[in-house]
């Protein structure tokens, strides 16, 4: 079993491998991987040669001074904690006894652009891979939790940089929380309409039809409150719910309003169904995520392993879709406290970086300003040219006729219209024999969607690709143009 001890004094640091890459066959950590993970990771603070590398098995006493371990790989991470979960454990500070430890990526798959390692290492377990990773690229279904492999590389950096630290200057103290779950409705309403000028925490968890079940907000640490709007037996948590409505439209006018992906939900929501305005300051800490990595996952549970030292927790919520007990509901308002507690430290851990960096702070105020707006919008609709509309659909129709025509002439009378997917397939894969470059994830069979028809055109020098890709611009276009305007008795209200 490969195993290297330090070479040069140990800086109390061993990395557990779940598995040789297939390169390693003298070496561990070696090839484009161990490069990666030596100069990238590990460097400037040590090198693998200051380090106890091992393998999952090997579960023999740590070296004197151990005093941080580094799990790479979901095999790692099962055989040495129990637990199962890469994909969701990652980055999160454990202990094995008095020893730190954090879970992460295997470097050769952060450098393997598909999984090569189960194809080609027949030592390789990849129950940590992303099962999402090949699905259409039209798909739109969520990843809660999920890491695209071709941000492994992202993310191993990160924790090990991550667990160095602790291995410096050990586990930071979690800031003190006093979390106020179903408080006092009268203490409520006093600090919602008495607090001004500060940042106004809050997250709002829904059933499926968006009934929101709590709202827990903050105005810094150490109080955070969890307000339930119903109870487990779907009536009113509280006799006074209009008054609550009402002063939380008062703090969010007051106050700068924070909430994690609160431009697609929480403000949404909050305005569409229960009619509660937004102020005027707004703060989305899922877009300022987004604007200091942009390539990079942005969900909470993301944000709390890359800005903080706190515990996973987006698996204690239990389901979303059942509320039927107290105990049902008291869960839920917990993991609502810990959202809110954990969005506190996650803004603030951005707003000092961003401070790093030459014109972040400037880019994140610019994005965070156009949230309202954006709101706005959706919920009024915006004023348009009747005119203009129907003339530009018109062009549109024009020209994807003469795209088509065009197209006809180039594929011959034999081939059917380049108008479904169907259709484009069989000419570009089985009448001109282009390699396929995408496939369903659902039916494996060959995919020409936008992303792919770009492809296509890199690796092969045909106009009717232009043609095409030309075509499908006019008729998307075209489609976003054909909404229902609002009817006019509805415009001479104001509305």
């Amino acid at each position: 079993m490969l195993r290297h001890t330090p070479k040069l004094p140990y800086k109390g640091l061993t990395i557990v491998l779940s598995n040789p890459s297939r390169f390693d066959r003298s070496e561990l950590i070696s090839s484009t991987g161990g490069w990666f993970f030596n100069k990238e990771c590990l460097a400037p603070h040590l090198n693998k040669y200051q380090c106890d590398i091992r393998l999952a098995e090997d579960r023999s006493a740590f070296l004197p001074n151990t005093k941080a371990v580094l799990l790479l790989g979901g095999k790692a991470l099962k055989l040495w904690t129990g637990l199962d979960s890469l994909q969701e454990i990652r980055g999160t500070p454990l202990r094995l006894g008095d020893v730190s430890a954090i879970a992460s990526f295997i470097p050769q798959d952060c450098c393997d652009t598909v999984d090569y390692e189960s194809r080609l290492n027949p030592l390789a377990q990849h129950d940590d891979d992303d099962p999402y990773e090949d699905e259409d690229e039209e798909g739109n279904e969520k990843r809660h939790g999920r890491t695209k492999r071709s941000n492994y590389r992202f993310w191993l950096k990160k924790d090990t940089h991550k667990l160095i630290n602790i291995l410096e200057h050990g586990v930071p103290d979690s800031p003190s929380v006093n979390y106020h779950i179903y408080p006092d409705i009268d203490e409520v309403l006093k600090v919602l309409r008495t607090t001004k000028g500060k940042s106004f925490y809050i997250d709002i968890e829904t059933d499926p039809v968006l009934n929101i079940k709590c709202i827990g907000f903050s105005f810094g640490l150490p109080d955070v409150y969890v307000v339930p709007f119903i109870t487990h037996e779907y009536k009113p948590a509280y006799a006074g719910l209009a008054s609550l409505f009402a002063t939380i439209a008062i703090a969010s006018r007051d106050n700068e309003t924070v909430a994690h992906n609160g431009a697609q939900f929480d403000f949404l929501v909050l305005m569409a169904k229960y009619g509660i305005p937004m102020g005027r300051k707004l703060y989305d800490t899922m877009i300022a995520q987004h604007r200091c990595y942009p390539l990079v996952e942005k969900s909470l549970a993301h944000g709390i392993s890359l800005w903080t030292h706190e515990p996973f927790h987006k698996d204690e919520a239990g389901s979303h879709n059942h509320y039927r007990t107290h105990d049902d509901m008291m869960r839920l308002m917990k993991y609502c406290g810990k959202d809110i507690f954990t969005m506190i430290l996650l803004k603030s851990a951005i707003d000092a970086y961003a401070i790093s960096v030459p014109g972040l702070t400037a880019s994140i105020a610019q994005a965070n300003a156009s949230i309202r707006p954006y709101l706005t919008t959706t919920l009024f609709g915006i004023r348009f040219d009747e005119e203009k509309r129907q003339a530009i659909i018109a062009n549109n129709d024009r020209l994807a006729t003469q795209y088509i025509r065009i197209m006809r002439v180039l594929t011959g009378p034999t081939i059917k219209p380049l108008i479904s997917n169907k259709t484009c397939c069989a000419y570009f894969h089985d009448a001109l024999d282009y390699k396929v470059v995408a496939r369903s994830k659902k039916t494996k069979k060959p995919n020409l969607g936008e992303t792919s028809l770009l492809k296509l055109k890199l690796k092969n020098d045909n106009p009717v690709i232009d043609l095409l890709i030309a075509y499908r611009g006019k008729i998307k276009e075209s489609g976003s143009l054909k909404f229902t305007p609002l009817p006019e008795e509805l415009k001479s209200l104001g509305l």
